[in-house]
């Protein structure tokens, strides 16, 4: 995918949301019952960052992976990510209240953004709720669009502008 990533270089308003499950290729490539996911996964992430594209990293938290947490948030900010959201959707199979305290310390310790999504309305404390819808408001008055890479290499298939 480099030659990929390497067309977007310099563009502005065009960011990358990709899909983390894991810290390791048997966990990862596991949960998306793709062989080699991991490696491809953290490799595309790489060539994005080196193009200078911004890159933020949706990690589901599912009953898998939520005791590894620790353990995929230190390799993403190894990666150099813009943002990290924690999606805490699959929290009907994971007690999510059991990591509270851990989850809300990640706002001090790491350098890139750290952003929660489908957590309970009561799952963090009010100031830092309102904080975070703060920031929303103002990220999402540049009315971004999150596309995968198959997505957008498809896209520019169609119109004829991908050559990888």
């Amino acid at each position: 995918y480099e030659k990929f990533c390497e067309k977007f270089k310099g563009s502005e308003g065009i960011e990358f949301l990709i899909k983390v499950w894991g810290d390791n290729q048997e966990l990862h490539d596991s949960l998306t019952k793709t062989k080699n996911s991991f490696n491809q996964t953290i490799e595309g992430i790489k060539n994005l960052i080196n193009n200078k594209l911004i890159v933020r990293v949706l990690v589901p938290l599912v009953q898998f992976n939520i005791n590894k947490i620790d353990e995929i948030v230190n390799i993403l900010e190894k990666l150099n990510i813009y943002e990290v959201i924690l999606d805490g959707l699959d929290s009907k199979f994971v007690n999510i209240r059991d990591y509270k305290e851990k989850l809300l310390n990640y706002f001090n310790n790491y350098k890139f953004l750290i952003n929660f999504r489908n957590f309970p309305d009561n799952f963090m404390e009010k100031n830092i709720k309102s904080k975070i819808e703060n920031a929303l408001k103002i990220v999402n008055k540049k009315s971004l669009v999150y596309v995968s890479l198959d997505e957008t290499y498809r896209l520019l298939k169609k119109i004829g502008r991908a050559h990888v």
